[in-house]
């Protein structure tokens, strides 16, 4: 006992001492945890999450207007942004037709901000490659240089001098059949002059939409854009939402964006507007007649009024053939009535939206409805059929994004007009026109040095290896006849942007053939169903005439001898 209490001093020293440093310990622990949660950024606010937008242009790749003119842009006076860091959702539609084209930056004249136009999921049209858009700096700001399918068995594109005024846009009075709808004339280039393909009337195919043939504006020179089939809206694939993203957000560290609010495509339709100089949709409210003045139009109006072919409204004019007058006075007493009435126009934000359709009835909250959530459109879809993307797909899928963002950069590099030089306005003399030559395929140009990088966009290796290939420029002789005249179109004007668009002219004289690097998104002849082939290209299509058929004579139906004629889609419940 004596030994015990002897040595129960220093057990008793011990015990305190582990008590005394267990609650020096416990005491510590929350400062430590504190310090760790500082190193650790708190979510980011629900008023700093980006603003989904229910009204807003559409991703050109999905789907655009085609300008026949040459309407200048919308100039956006500062910089475009650098890109966000956007990643495709994990549910995509099932097919390897699918691609993922991902976003960029649009100028909103209505706000005066940069508004991030979401990627999309697009199945690719067959035989076709994507060529995106981008901005290119001009002495008012940044104008937007639109983007275009090109063929995709084309090794390079050829920059051709502005061609005359366009031909032979409206059609020259009724189809001659009610499954036949009018393609606008074209010009080709033929060796060192501009021949005439005349307007034709076309047959429509259930469940397509043909895109014509068209010369599309650059810096470096106009690039022929030929004609395609292309899927209808609701077979693309998925069309998400435009986003207004604050300052603070985008560049608040590690951000990254993955959209999630889709596009109803029905409503789409019944809401939709042409910007034919910024060669896009525009789709929920724009009823007010300002809009006009920033260039953004009503459907129905781009084709007759705006020199701009519309394949959504020329696709739904074939849908309603049955009562077509009747159809396009009710769209334009729905036009009329909606900017009499701001408050039946669609809501502008996503947020928005969901306050309104909460106050109504369940059985109007449909029609209401223009954003949804994917998960909705997934439970909701009956054309398309989606599924999850495997890791190894997600990270293929982001480094061909990136391949796009890299080709985004060197199309601007390649395009950037030479130093000093300034494009000029769109009556610039053309080469001559000759109807009696026909359409010739180019001589594969000879190899020089790639054109000068762009200061804003500097030159950058593509992601994909196949990619690196620099473009190459070869330069024909100029011609020798005198053009005929070349309208001058006015451009387009925004009250509240303040610098004014420039006319969009090319300084170029001769055409200038550039070797580039194949495109990221390529149709594959085996990514394509099999089951629902592309109609074939309409004959008509490649045929240069020498003189445009007489006023009062019907025009000539040109229909591939493989096609049967098409059903009356109403009786396949289209």
């Amino acid at each position: 006992m004596l030994e015990w209490k002897s040595a129960d001093p220093w057990r008793r020293h011990a015990a305190v001492l582990t008590l005394v440093l267990l609650g020096v310990a416990l005491m510590l622990a929350p400062g430590r945890a504190a310090a760790q949660d500082d190193n650790t950024p708190p979510p980011i606010p629900a008023g700093e999450q980006p603003d989904a937008l229910t009204s807003g242009p559409v991703n050109e790749a999905f789907a655009e207007p085609v300008n026949l003119g040459d309407q200048g842009g919308v100039i956006a006076p500062s910089q475009p942004p650098d890109p966000l860091a956007e990643t495709a959702p994990a549910d995509q539609p099932t097919g390897d037709d699918f691609a993922w084209i991902p976003g960029y930056w649009s100028w909103d004249t209505g706000t005066n901000t940069w508004v991030w136009v979401s990627g999309c999921w697009r199945a690719v049209p067959a035989g076709m490659a994507w060529v995106p858009g981008y901005w290119s700096q001009v002495d008012t700001g940044w104008q937007w240089v639109a983007g275009f399918w090109a063929a995709a068995d084309a090794p390079e594109l050829q920059y051709l001098p502005a061609p005359p005024a366009p031909i032979e846009v409206d059609a020259p009075g009724p189809p001659p059949a009610w499954d036949q709808t009018w393609v606008p004339g074209c010009w080709y280039w033929d060796t060192d002059h501009y021949t005439t393909r005349h307007g034709y009337w076309l047959q429509q195919k259930h469940g397509w939409m043909w895109s014509p043939a068209h010369l599309g504006w650059t810096p470096k020179g106009y690039v022929f854009c030929p004609g395609y089939w292309d899927l209808s809206l609701e077979r693309r694939g998925v069309l998400f939402a435009p986003v207004a993203v604050s300052d603070s957000l985008r560049l608040r560290a590690g951000f990254e964006f993955q959209p999630s609010i889709t596009l109803d495509l029905k409503a789409l339709v019944a809401h939709l507007f042409v910007c034919p100089g910024y060669s896009h949709y525009y789709v929920g409210d724009y009823y007010d007649a300002t809009w006009e003045q920033r260039g953004i139009y009503p459907r129905g109006e781009a084709a007759s009024v705006h020199t701009c072919y519309d394949p959504v409204y020329v696709h739904a004019t074939w849908f309603h053939h049955d009562d077509l007058a009747g159809w396009r006075q009710k769209e334009q007493q729905t036009v009329a009535t909606l900017r009499s009435h701001p408050e039946l126009r669609p809501a502008r934000t996503y947020s928005e939206q969901q306050t309104r359709v909460a106050r109504l009835p369940a059985a109007q909250r449909q029609a209401a409805t223009m954003g949804r959530t994917l998960s909705a459109t997934i439970k909701q879809s009956t054309v398309l059929h989606f599924e999850k993307t495997t890791p190894e797909a997600q990270k293929q899928i982001a480094q061909q994004a990136a391949a796009q963002r890299d080709y985004r950069n060197n199309r601007a590099n390649w395009e950037a007009p030479a130093h000093g030089t300034t494009p000029t306005p769109s009556h610039t003399p053309s080469p001559a026109v000759n109807d009696h030559h026909p359409v010739t395929t180019p001589t594969n140009p000879a190899h020089t040095p790639a054109p000068a990088a762009n200061d804003h966009h500097p030159a950058t290796t593509p992601t994909n290896p196949a990619h690196t290939p620099q473009p190459v420029i070869t330069e024909h002789r100029p011609p020798t006849t005198t053009p005929p005249p070349i309208r001058t179109p006015a451009p387009v004007v925004a009250p509240h942007n303040p610098p004014a668009p420039a006319p969009r002219g090319t300084a170029r004289t001769q055409p200038e053939t550039v070797r580039v690097p194949p495109p990221p998104v390529v149709s594959h002849p085996e990514h394509q169903p099999a089951a629902k082939p592309p109609p074939p290209t309409p004959v008509t299509e490649h045929e240069t005439q020498a003189r445009p058929p007489a006023p009062s004579t019907p025009p000539t139906t040109h229909q591939p001898p493989a096609n049967p004629p098409a059903a009356n889609p109403k009786e396949h419940g289209h």
